[in-house]
């Protein structure tokens, strides 16, 4: 389904803001354990992508790595999956997560290497809670045109840090392909397995081009 396609390529577009673009300088403050997890990971997904010593299979593996160290796949697929996912059996859960999972990684990993000469910019973050920090940024592109508002949900898990969300001027992304994953469930009579082979079917398609 073309909705769900486009709702996913808006979230790897914030997620490739987070980390495919040059890196920002430490704010004169002192930046926060999580305005600083960000900064950091940042320069780390530019490493992976501006290697050019990788192969195409290598990139895309260590890439994969990468975002696994840097997000919750897992609690994030429970959180689009909706209140099917109180319900589903747990062969379900687990299938969609794994399938949710790959869909995630190849969208990201195309949608990464679109993208050059914007910078962003870190400039502060809010605390709406014990371990539950929004990271403000905003994007410019090389020329310093109108920037964009950028917002990263990170959430501290047993003293690690995960990246959960992203916002694009004010859209939370997770929140929309929850919306979007929700109404396809809802035309298929809830069968995860149809949403499963939709996203199995997306993933291989954006492995070929």
């Amino acid at each position: 389904m073309a909705i769900i396609r486009r709702a996913v390529l808006r979230a790897a577009v914030a997620l490739s803001l987070a980390l495919g673009f040059a890196g920002a300088p430490a704010l004169a403050q002192g930046p926060t354990p999580a305005e600083e997890y960000i900064r950091v990971n940042i320069q780390k997904g530019l490493d992976i992508l501006n290697d050019s010593s990788l192969g195409a299979d290598a990139r895309r593996e260590q890439f994969r790595s990468f975002l696994e160290s840097l997000t919750d796949f897992h609690r994030v697929a429970m959180f689009t999956l909706g209140p099917v996912a109180r319900t589903a059996s747990d062969a379900d859960k687990e299938a969609f997560a794994a399938a949710f999972h790959a869909y995630a990684v190849a969208v990201y990993d195309k949608r990464l290497s679109r993208y050059n000469g914007q910078q962003l910019k870190v400039t502060g973050s809010t605390e709406h809670g014990a371990g539950d920090v929004v990271v403000h940024a905003t994007l410019t592109d090389k020329n310093g045109g109108n920037p964009t508002a950028i917002d990263f949900r990170v959430l501290d898990e047993g003293g690690k840090l995960v990246l959960m969300d992203a916002s694009v001027e004010g859209i939370w992304l997770s929140i929309e392909e929850r919306d979007q994953f929700v109404g396809f469930l809802g035309n298929h009579n809830n069968d995860i397995q149809a949403l499963i082979q939709h996203l199995n079917a997306l993933t291989a398609d954006l492995r070929r081009r």
